[in-house]
């Protein structure tokens, strides 16, 4: 009976204890971090990968507008050659065909690795907006073979562009979006 008691008392305590050590999970609002990168300043912005049939800077073009597309109202220079206008550790990293051992947190810290697929495969493609580490990420597979690749390819750019960083905190602690 005394170690049922003596039992029930420790484990009040503990849970005592949890109560009492247990903090509120915070998630900024990556749109609150954007702003404060961008505003009125130089945001760097990062192409790693090559594609057979684009160029390194049709890659960047088009990355770059769809950016200014979904987050002109920000009033940011997106940017592969940042002054000293710019606020770092941030950037926007889009990497094409990544390994599937790296994370985005290795990319914002320039240790990725990429992966040389075939051509006629599906293109792994992956958005992330760093500070020192990954803010946020989204990725997507493009149908990277046929008439329509380039057409797969600007769509899936516009995708993750616009929702690297969503327009409204929506972020739910239990599901976790990529």
């Amino acid at each position: 009976m005394k170690k049922a008691v003596l039992t029930g008392l420790v484990l009040i305590i503990l849970n005592g204890c949890n109560t009492l050590t247990t903090t509120n999970v915070h998630r900024p609002d990556p749109l609150q971090y954007l702003t404060h990168a961008g505003y009125q300043r130089d945001l760097e912005t990062v192409i790693i990968g090559n594609l057979p049939s684009h160029s390194r800077s049709q890659l960047e073009k088009m990355v770059i507008d769809s950016l200014v597309a979904n987050y002109g109202f920000v009033h940011a220079n997106f940017t592969t050659t940042p002054s000293k206008n710019h606020l770092a550790p941030y950037k926007i990293i889009f990497v094409f065909n990544a390994a599937q051992q790296s994370y985005s947190d290795d990319f914002c810290a320039g240790k990725g690795e990429i992966e040389r697929r075939e051509p006629s495969k599906k293109l792994f493609v992956t958005a992330i907006f760093c500070e020192k580490s990954a803010i946020t990420d989204v990725a997507a597979y493009v149908d990277y073979h046929g008439k329509d690749k380039a057409l797969n390819l600007a769509k899936a750019i516009d995708d993750l562009a616009q929702n690297l960083v969503p327009l409204e905190n929506e972020i739910d602690i239990f599901n976790y979006k990529t």
